[in-house]
């Protein structure tokens, strides 16, 4: 694997910049209502299913009590940080609605000294939020210059406009690397693929021609 000319970007920063707006796709959508210690009153927000909501330009809901969701069907994850990859408190489903307080449960008690930081939400239809897993995958953007980025491994997209001609997986963060694959993608909905998904077993071309880049705009890690 190269590693010349390495440049390695702040993984919390490129996450809060990257995610600071939900991606807008076909997929379905969860309603998240968030408790903000002011009382009782609550922000609302719009999370794409198996995609990382961050709060970064909702300052209405990063903070908060409690929250909640009225999809049966899904189930729902906060996290102290934008990149989603500390957990905040435990799962939360329709029956059972997350407190991040144990002083306030979101009610007409509640002071602002309650909250607590709130950097990101993601939602699934499965029974249980994937792993906060992450992966390092390493991009050649161009000849012998490269970019690291952490992504999260739990299959939600992970947007990095730039161009690329390989792609490797360089280490896994709370799964076996041996379990984790990463594709990149030409487009932020992830629909058309670029190359082939990078593993452990070693770099990917993305490119027949090393002298022209393929655009990339998002990369998908799963475990």
């Amino acid at each position: 694997m190269k590693t010349t000319s390495i440049l390695i970007a702040s993984a919390s920063l490129f996450a809060a910049l990257g995610l600071a707006m939900p991606l807008k796709a076909s997929s379905e959508t969860v309603q998240v209502v968030v408790k903000t210690g002011d009382g009782d009153s609550a922000a609302g927000l719009t999370v794409t299913i198996n995609q990382v909501f961050s709060t970064a330009n909702n300052p209405l809901a990063s903070k908060g009590v409690a929250a909640s969701i009225d999809d049966p069907t899904a189930t729902c994850q906060a996290f102290s940080d934008n990149a989603g990859k500390i957990p905040l408190g435990k799962p939360f489903t329709a029956k059972t609605p997350a407190s991040f307080s144990a002083t306030s449960s979101g009610g007409t008690e509640s002071k602002p000294e309650d909250a607590v930081p709130i950097g990101a939400f993601f939602c699934s239809n499965s029974p249980s939020v994937p792993s906060t897993a992450s992966a390092r995958v390493q991009l050649e953007i161009e000849s012998d210059t490269f970019i690291q980025r952490e992504v999260p491994a739990n299959g939600s997209i992970f947007p990095i406009p730039t161009t690329g001609l390989e792609i490797s997986l360089v280490k896994a963060t709370g799964v076996d690397v041996n379990q984790v694959s990463c594709q990149a993608f030409a487009d932020v909905a992830a629909k058309h693929p670029v190359g082939k998904p990078a593993t452990s077993a070693g770099d990917v071309t993305l490119t027949a021609n090393p002298n022209k880049p393929v655009t990339i705009n998002a990369i998908v890690c799963s475990a």
